[in-house]
């Protein structure tokens, strides 16, 4: 289940009754803030990240996982203890190492690095 602090309008999120991907929008947290309060199950559930759901994101495949450039700086995608370890290329070091494991908390990082949403083709 996936908390309301985790999300951030533009996530992805999967709607588990119908398994479709949903984009947060206003709309959605606010019912899922409702739902929180009242102590009610919601529908929406973390996208698992994968090969297959990184390469939609832009990380191309690499020597230990998965790559992306973004012209300046350098991020990796290393499988880990069924997810992914996320680092950043400093120089001619790898650094700043965080575990991620699905689509949203992915998207949040890469907000936050980049200063703009990624482009996700799912």
């Amino acid at each position: 289940m996936i908390k309301t602090n985790e999300l951030r309008i533009g996530n992805l999120v999967m709607m588990t009754h119908e398994n479709t991907v949903e984009r947060v929008n206003i709309k959605v947290l606010q019912y899922l803030v409702h739902a929180e309060a009242i102590g009610d199950e919601h529908p929406f559930a973390p996208i698992p990240l994968s090969p297959e759901i990184l390469t939609k994101c832009g990380f191309e495949t690499a020597d230990q996982g998965f790559e992306y450039g973004d012209g300046e700086q350098v991020y990796r995608m290393v499988t880990q203890r069924g997810g992914y370890l996320f680092m950043i290329l400093a120089g001619h070091q790898w650094c700043g190492a965080a575990f991620v494991k699905s689509l949203h908390h992915l998207q949040n990082i890469m907000f936050c690095l980049l200063g703009y949403d990624i482009k996700i083709d799912l």
